[in-house]
C-alpha cells in the first residue's frame, strides 16, 4: 500500500504528516500530490473530509522549504464570506512548525496588521476574491505579491458559477501579469463538467490535471415517505399541524437518536428555523440546534465547536455547513424534502462518515408524491454520476467594468488593448471581442459623473479629474455580492407586523395581488410602500408560494424530465400489467415498492380514469372552476419562462391579466374566462420567435429585472451605492438604459439565471416538431388526481394554519428559539467557572458550582473570547472588545442574580437591555405570559425598526 513516504516528499514534511496524524495518504492525496511536485496546475475535485486541503499544502509548503523564494509566495484564496478558523489554524499549523509566515487579509483586517503586512509580507497570505483584487491595486502590496508563486483557490464550486468567480478570473489574470505564470491549485467539492471548471480555475489554453475521487462507491441513499400512525394522529393536534409532518418528525428524532451525531439539511433558512422549532415541540430533550447563513458567525462557530465535541445529537441546517467546516464525526446525514439538485445531495451526504474509511449515509426524508419521485431521480442519478453542469456566467459587463476601474486606482492611464488581452484570457472573458469591450468603454466615458475617460484614437483609458468619483465608485462595489434589503410585512387589516421578507423575494413577486404563506396562513400583497409590504387575509390559499421559495435551490430541467419518463413508464407498464405496474416499475429502478406506491398513486389514479397522464412527451393543461393547471417538466427555470409566455400571451391575446405561479412540474393560474384551448394555442402554435419576444418582454415587466438592473447599475457606477429607487425612478432607469451593455447585462442575468428562456425555446420547439404533445382537459368540477395532488399535498406543505391557532404557534415558535439559544456563561466572583450551555438546562437559580456565587453573567461572546476578557480583567488590562464583553457580562449577572433563568430567556430575544427589565418586573418566571411579552416586545421594536 503506498503511504506518504512514496510521494517524493522531504522528510521534514514526513515529520510533520506523521505530527499531524496522519496514517496514509487519502485517494485525493496519493493521485494529487505528484501532480503537483511536478509543477503541474491541478483541480483536486472531492467530498470535504477528502483531506483536499492538505492534498494542496503539504506539496506546496514542501517546494517551499526546499527551494528559494521571496514573500509573498503563496496566495490561499477562500470564497467564504466570514473565513472560518478551522481552516486558518490548520494553515497556520503547518506554517508555523516549518518557520513560515502565514497571515490573513480582508475587509475586517486591523489597519495596523495592514501596515504590518505591507512592511514584513508573510510567505502565505489567506484572502478572498474581492480583498487580492483589491491588493493588485496597492502599490506595496502588488509589489510583494509580484512573488506569487503558487495560488490555491478553495471551494471553487461555489465561484464557477457566479460573478464573484468572473471577478477572481481577471485578477488572476492580473496577478499573471504581475508574477508571471505560477501553479494553481483549486480544490472542489463534486460538479459537473470538470473540464470546464478547470479551464475556469487556469484560464484559456493552460494546462491542467484533474483529480476526481469517485464518491459514488461510497456512498449510499435511502428515500423515507413515512405514513402517518394513529400517534401521529394524536400528536398533530398538540403540535399543531398534520400527522404526516410528525410522521417525518418522529422518523427524524429516531434517526438522530440512533447515530452519534445527524446534520439535517434543509433546503431554506425559515425551513431550518420551523423544522428544529417543531423537533424540540415533538422532544424538549433532544439536543439540537439551528446553523444557517443569517445566524452570527459567533452563534454558528458555537454549533459547529458543540456539535464536534458531542454537546449536540444534531444540527438542523442549510447549504452553511456543505462547506468545508471540520464538525467532527458525522455519522448519518438527513435530507429534508427532496435536495432538487444531484451535486448538493452528493457534498450534503458527503458530510457523514469519514468518507475514505466507510460509507457515507443520507437519508432523504420526503414529504409528498412530487417530492418523492424527484428525490429518487435525484439519488439514481447521484450512483450513476450524472450531475449539474455549473452555469457559468457569460463575460460578465458589471464585473469588467469595475475591474478597468481597478486599473485606475494604481495607474493614471492604461492601453485599452492590454486591459483587453489581459481579460481575454480569462475563460469567463474568452469569447469577448473587442468590439464589445470598446463599445462598454464608450458607454462608461458617457456618464456624467464619470469614474473613467476612454480616449478611443489613442486607445487609452484614463483616470478623471475627479478623483474622488473614481475612488468611491471602486471602494464602494468591490464586493459583487448584491446587498439584501429587507421589507417589513403589515396585516393592512389591524397594523400588525406579521414578518420580514427579503429584498430578492420582493423583487420577484411584490406586487399587488400576488398571494404567499407566511406564519402559518395566505395573506394577498395589497400594496409596497418604501420598506413596508402591506397585506390582508387570504382564504384561498391555490397559487400562493412560501415566502422562502425566493432561496429556493431550482430543480434542473434533466431531473424534471426524468421525473416526468418515470411516469410515462407508470402509463405503459399499466397497458401491459395493470394494477401490477408499480410492483414491475420498482424492480426496473431497484427501489421499494411501498414507497413508488405512495409516490404515484395520484398518477395510477389518473390512468385508472382513462385520463391523460402529465410525462416527459406530454404537457396537461386542465381547468376546474377557475382554476388553471399547465403540468409540464420543465424544471424550475424553463417553468418560470414558460409561466412569462402565458402571463403575457394571456395578456396579448385575450386580454386578461392572470397571477401566475410555478414550480418544477406545473404552471398555476386562476382565470374566470379562459379555456385549457386558450393557453395550449399559446404553448403549440405561437411562432417560436413571438414567444422569445413575449418572454423577454415579461422579464423587463418583472420587478426582478429592475432588481437586476438596480444592481448591476450600482456595480458600474451609474447610480450610485446608497441609491434607492422608488417605482418611477425605477421606470425612468430602465427607459435610459434600454440599449446599453447595463441594460443587456441585466436581461441576459434575468434570461440565464432566474429563468431559463433558452431552456423554454428548446422545449417549445419540441412541442413544435410533434416529440412532446399538448394534452386539454376541462373545465372539470374538480380537479384530475394529477392536479389534486398538488392541491391537497401543497397545502400540507405550506402548512397554513386556522387564524386561531397563530397566536398559538407564534408564542410555540419564540419559547423554543428562546429556550434553544446557546450562549456562554461565567462567574464574575472566582472568574474560573466558564461553560457554554443552552438556556433550556440552566437551573432556575443558576450558581456557580466552582464557588457558589450567584453572579453569573451571560454573553452572546464564544467561549474562548469570554475567557480571554476574564483573564484581560483579573490582570487589570483591557481593550475595547475585552470591555464589551465584560459589560455584557455583569449587566447580565445583574439580572440574572435577581430573576433567574427567566432573565436569561428574556436577554436571549433581540431586546434592548432596558425593555429586558420592563419585561422582567412584570413577569419574573419562565411562563407563558413572559414568552407573550416578550414577542409583543419583539413586534413593537420591528415597527419601530422600520419606521
Amino acid at each position: 500500500m503506498t503511504g506518504f513516504e512514496d510521494l517524493g516528499l522531504s522528510r521534514a514534511i514526513l515529520g510533520l504528516i506523521r505530527e499531524a496524524g496522519f496514517e496514509r495518504p487519502t485517494e485525493p492525496q496519493l493521485r494529487a500530490i505528484p501532480l503537483i511536485l511536478q509543477g503541474r496546475n491541478v483541480l483536486i475535485i472531492a467530498p470535504t473530509g477528502s483531506g483536499k486541503t492538505e492534498a494542496a499544502l503539504i506539496p506546496v509548503l514542501d517546494m517551499m522549504i526546499r527551494g528559494s523564494y521571496r514573500p509573498i509566495a503563496l496566495v490561499y484564496v477562500t470564497p467564504l464570506r466570514a473565513l472560518n478558523r478551522d481552516l486558518l489554524d490548520r494553515i497556520a499549523w503547518w506554517a508555523g512548525r516549518l518557520d513560515l509566515r502565514a497571515a490573513v487579509r480582508h475587509g475586517d483586517t486591523l489597519p495596523r496588521e495592514r501596515r504590518r503586512q505591507a512592511l514584513s509580507p508573510p510567505d502565505i497570505l489567506v484572502t478572498t476574491p474581492e480583498t487580492l483584487s483589491l491588493l493588485l491595486n496597492a502599490r506595496v502590496m502588488s509589489q510583494h505579491l509580484s512573488n506569487v508563486r503558487w495560488v490555491i483557490v478553495d471551494e471553487v464550486h461555489e465561484l464557477v458559477d457566479s460573478k464573484r468567480g468572473a471577478q477572481l478570473s481577471i485578477a488572476l489574470e492580473r496577478l499573471r501579469d504581475l508574477a508571471g505564470d505560477f501553479q494553481v491549485i483549486g480544490l472542489s467539492a463534486t460538479v459537473g463538467s470538470p473540464d470546464r471548471v478547470s479551464r475556469f480555475l487556469v484560464g484559456e489554453g493552460r494546462d491542467v490535471a484533474v483529480v476526481e475521487a469517485d464518491v459514488r462507491k461510497m456512498m449510499e441513499f435511502r428515500v423515507e415517505y413515512p405514513e402517518p400512525t394513529g400517534e401521529d394522529v394524536a400528536l398533530a393536534d398538540k403540535l399543531l399541524t398534520y400527522p404526516g409532518v410528525v410522521a417525518r418528525l418522529r422518523l427524524i428524532r429516531e434517526i438522530i437518536g440512533s447515530h452519534g451525531a445527524a446534520l439535517v439539511f434543509t433546503n431554506t433558512r425559515p425551513m431550518a428555523e420551523i423544522l428544529s422549532s417543531r423537533l424540540a415541540l415533538l422532544d424538549e430533550e433532544l439536543p439540537v440546534s439551528v446553523h444557517h447563513g443569517s445566524l452570527s458567525a459567533e452563534k454558528r462557530t458555537r454549533i459547529e465547536r458543540m456539535l464536534k465535541e458531542g454537546g449536540l445529537k444534531g444540527v438542523v441546517c442549510t447549504s452553511s455547513l456543505e462547506l468545508g467546516i471540520d464538525i467532527g464525526r458525522v455519522d448519518v446525514v438527513v435530507q429534508y424534502n427532496s435536495p432538487r439538485q444531484v451535486t448538493r445531495l452528493i457534498q450534503r451526504v458527503g458530510r457523514s462518515g469519514h468518507w475514505i474509511e466507510r460509507v457515507s449515509k443520507g437519508v432523504i426524508v420526503v414529504q409528498d408524491p412530487d417530492d418523492a419521485l424527484e428525490a429518487l431521480v435525484i439519488a439514481k442519478y447521484a450512483l450513476e454520476g450524472v450531475l449539474e453542469e455549473p452555469r457559468i456566467p457569460s463575460k460578465p459587463y458589471d464585473v469588467l467594468a469595475h475591474e478597468v476601474a481597478g486599473y485606475l486606482i494604481k495607474e493614471r492611464g492604461v492601453g485599452a488593448r492590454r486591459v483587453y488581452e489581459t481579460v481575454r484570457r480569462s475563460y469567463v472573458y474568452r469569447d469577448l471581442s473587442y468590439d464589445e469591450f470598446a463599445r462598454l468603454l464608450r458607454f462608461l466615458s458617457s456618464l456624467t459623473d464619470k469614474y473613467l475617460h476612454f480616449d478611443e484614437e489613442g486607445g487609452v483609458i484614463r483616470r478623471p479629474q475627479n478623483l474622488k468619483r473614481l475612488f468611491k465608485y471602486y471602494f464602494d462595489n468591490l464586493s459583487m455580492i448584491p446587498e439584501v434589503r429587507q421589507y417589513l410585512v403589515v396585516n393592512e387589516e389591524d397594523g400588525e407586523p406579521i414578518g420580514i421578507l427579503d429584498g430578492e423575494f420582493v423583487s420577484e413577486y411584490g406586487e399587488p395581488g400576488f398571494k404567499f404563506i407566511m406564519s402559518g396562513r395566505p395573506w394577498k400583497i395589497v400594496q409596497i410602500y418604501r420598506d413596508r409590504v402591506y397585506v390582508r387575509p387570504e382564504d384561498d390559499p391555490f397559487g400562493a408560494i412560501p415566502y422562502w421559495v425566493g432561496e429556493e435551490i431550482p430543480v434542473p430541467d434533466f431531473v424534471a424530465e426524468e421525473v416526468g419518463r418515470v411516469k410515462r413508464r407508470l402509463e405503459e407498464l399499466y397497458r401491459e400489467h395493470g394494477g401490477r405496474a408499480i410492483d414491475a416499475l420498482a424492480a426496473e429502478y431497484g427501489v421499494d415498492e411501498r414507497l413508488l406506491r405512495r409516490a404515484l398513486e395520484p398518477y395510477l389514479e389518473q390512468l385508472k380514469r382513462g385520463l391523460p397522464l402529465p410525462t416527459d412527451k406530454r404537457i396537461v393543461v386542465e381547468k376546474f372552476g377557475d382554476k388553471l393547471v399547465v403540468h409540464v417538466h420543465g424544471g424550475t427555470l424553463v417553468n418560470r419562462a414558460l409561466a412569462l409566455l402565458i402571463s403575457e400571451g394571456a395578456f396579448e391575446e385575450y386580454g386578461e391579466t392572470l397571477y401566475i405561479s410555478s414550480d418544477p412540474y406545473r404552471v398555476v393560474a386562476a382565470s374566470p374566462t379562459l379555456a385549457p384551448e386558450d393557453i395550449r394555442r399559446l404553448i403549440a402554435e405561437l411562432d417560436l420567435e413571438r414567444a422569445r419576444e413575449l418572454m423577454e418582454r415579461g422579464v423587463e415587466k418583472t420587478p426582478y429585472f429592475r432588481w437586476r438592473l438596480m444592481h448591476v447599475a450600482r456595480r458600474m457606477g451609474i447610480i450610485s451605492k446608497e441609491a434607492e429607487l422608488d417605482p418611477a425612478r425605477m421606470e425612468q432607469l430602465v427607459a435610459s438604459l434600454r440599449g446599453t451593455p447595463a441594460y443587456e447585462e441585466a436581461m441576459r442575468e434575468s434570461m440565464e439565471r432566474d429563468r431559463d428562456v433558452g431552456g423554454a425555446i428548446r422545449l417549445l420547439a419540441r412541442v413544435r416538431m410533434g416529440d412532446i404533445r399538448v394534452i386539454c382537459v376541462g373545465p372539470l368540477n374538480q380537479p384530475t388526481p394529477a392536479a389534486e395532488c398538488y392541491v391537497r399535498f401543497r397545502e400540507v406543505r405550506l402548512e397554513p394554519a386556522r387564524s386561531d391557532r397563530l397566536k398559538t404557534l407564534q408564542l410555540l415558535g419564540i419559547r423554543n428559539r428562546l429556550l434553544n439559544e446557546v450562549r456562554t456563561f461565567a462567574c464574575l466572583d472566582c472568574l474560573r467557572y466558564i461553560e457554554e450551555a443552552r438556556i433550556r438546562d440552566l437551573p432556575d437559580k443558576p450558581t456557580c458550582p466552582i464557588c457558589g456565587s450567584t453572579r453569573i453573567g451571560m454573553s452572546s461572546a464564544l467561549y474562548d473570547d469570554v475567557a480571554r476578557a476574564l483573564a484581560l480583567a483579573s490582570s487589570g488590562r483591557g481593550g475595547r472588545q475585552a470591555s464589551d464583553v465584560m459589560r455584557e457580562l455583569e449587566e447580565s449577572a445583574r439580572l440574572i442574580g435577581r430573576y433567574g433563568k427567566a432573565a436569561a430567556v428574556a436577554l436571549a430575544s433581540t431586546l434592548p437591555i432596558r425593555r429586558v427589565e420592563e419585561i422582567l418586573k412584570a413577569e419574573h418566571r419562565v411562563s407563558g405570559r413572559l414568552f407573550k411579552l416578550i414577542l409583543e416586545a419583539e413586534k413593537r421594536a420591528l415597527l419601530e425598526k422600520f419606521r
